[in-house]
């Protein structure tokens, strides 16, 4: 069959042809338009580690402490945080399911993405989100300084 058979095909069911494309669109058309619409907000963390002293490079450290991080958005403890203070009515378990994180490149950044049903929403719950992070970050490093300082300031109490 060479070329100019499958034109002549193509012309003798052109009607067929049009009609299932036709039918196809519109079927398209009605599932996109009958889906629900969810956006997506993203908010950019810059993770900058202290120094240490470990030998790793301030890249190194932010880049772990990133991946690190990025686990903590989905826990129970920032998630009943951001579902408080984004002013949403949500669940823990809706903003578990809303909300995730990951670390971007290589040099210490963490994008938290938050999705909802309209931008605005979305906007709310990754700022809301972020903040919380922020908090349990600083609030689990305050702890672990408390531990490493305790022993310290027992053996100061003891030279008195």
């Amino acid at each position: 069959m060479d070329l100019a058979a499958h034109f002549r095909i193509i012309l003798r069911a052109w009607k067929k042809i049009l009609i299932v494309a036709i039918l196809v669109a519109v079927l398209v058309f009605l599932y996109t338009n009958r889906s629900a619409r969810v956006y997506r907000s993203t908010a950019l963390l810059a993770v900058t580690p202290s120094d240490t002293g470990a030998g790793q490079s301030n890249a190194q450290q932010a880049n772990y402490l990133a991946q690190s991080y990025a686990l903590l958005v989905d826990t129970p403890r920032v998630a009943a945080a951001a579902a408080k203070s984004s002013g949403l009515d949500l669940t823990v378990d809706e903003v578990e399911n809303r909300t995730s994180a990951a670390a971007v490149g290589s040099l210490g950044y963490l994008e938290v993405y938050a999705t909802g049903p309209n931008p605005e929403a979305a906007r709310r719950l990754a700022n809301a989100s972020s903040e919380a992070l922020i908090a349990e970050v600083r609030r689990s490093e305050a702890i672990a300084l408390d531990e490493d300082i305790a022993p310290l300031q027992e053996q100061r109490a003891r030279l008195r």
